[in-house]
């Protein structure tokens, strides 16, 4: 702290500081005000004001950067956090994301690579177990990206089912609704289908989602999983096992 920026940031911080000598306290009020410096564009924050708030970080506290992705923290920081565990570092990995992320492919791809299953059943005595890695997922009602049509597609189902969804330019304005209504609907791409399926899942009544070869090529036994985990869910092929289906859930 004392060498960073010749000393400037933490000048600045004693004038106002409440830490009274205890250096984990100071250390705290350090990273907050440098963050906060840097996030209103001062001279004093981490990165004199011309990083942004997407960029700002702490090297020393172990505090990386964003990058252009978004969602790519998300990955960044799995591997960092399978980084500590093979090499017996200490100290947990934590992953700050908006909610918009959850969009992104490479988001769910890192969330389903930190919770295999072989951490805990393969590897050696000693070694087994999570990574040691937090997602701090924001929601802060608003997510963005390059397009919303073909980048982002199935909104137009979600619409169907009683979704409230505006397209204006490259931003979807989302209105939440109560509920969603069971309805007919298709399956446009891997992820967006089984988006669709869970909204299914929640709404009210029968939904029939169609080319669900487009889930399949992505996960494998949806719907078997799904319903080990208590979902009312089946793959039908035709006309008579739809009406078996709705005789079974009444």
């Amino acid at each position: 702290m004392e060498n960073f920026f010749e000393g400037k940031t933490l000048k600045a911080i004693k004038t106002v500081s409440k830490a009274e000598g205890d250096v984990k306290e100071l250390a705290i009020e350090f990273i907050v005000y440098g963050a906060l410096a840097e996030l209103f564009a001062r001279e004093n924050g981490f990165h004199k004001g011309l990083g942004g708030s997407m960029h700002a970080f702490f090297l020393p506290f172990g505090v990386y950067p964003n990058n252009a992705l978004v969602g790519g923290s998300a990955t960044i920081s799995t591997g960092a956090a399978l980084y500590k565990k093979c090499n017996d570092k200490g100290g947990v990995v934590v992953a700050n994301l908006g909610d918009g992320s959850m969009g992104r492919g490479p988001v769910w791809e890192a969330l389903s690579f930190a919770t295999m299953d072989q951490y805990r059943t393969l590897w050696e005595e000693g070694r087994k177990g999570g990574l040691p890695l937090i997602f701090n997922i924001n929601n802060n009602s608003y997510g963005m990206g390059g397009q919303t049509y073909g980048e982002t597609m199935g909104y137009g189902e979600l619409a169907r089912m009683g979704a409230n969804i505006k397209v204006e330019g490259n931003t979807a304005i989302i209105d939440g609704v109560g509920k969603y209504t069971g309805a007919q609907i298709s399956s446009p791409d891997l992820r967006a289908g089984a988006a669709l399926v869970l909204a299914g899942l929640a709404a009210d009544g029968i939904t029939l989602v169609e080319d669900v070869h487009f889930i399949e090529r992505g996960y494998e036994c949806f719907e078997e999983k799904l319903r080990g985990l208590g979902a009312m869910i089946e793959k039908v092929r035709g006309e008579k096992d739809i009406q078996k289906f709705r005789l079974k859930v009444g």
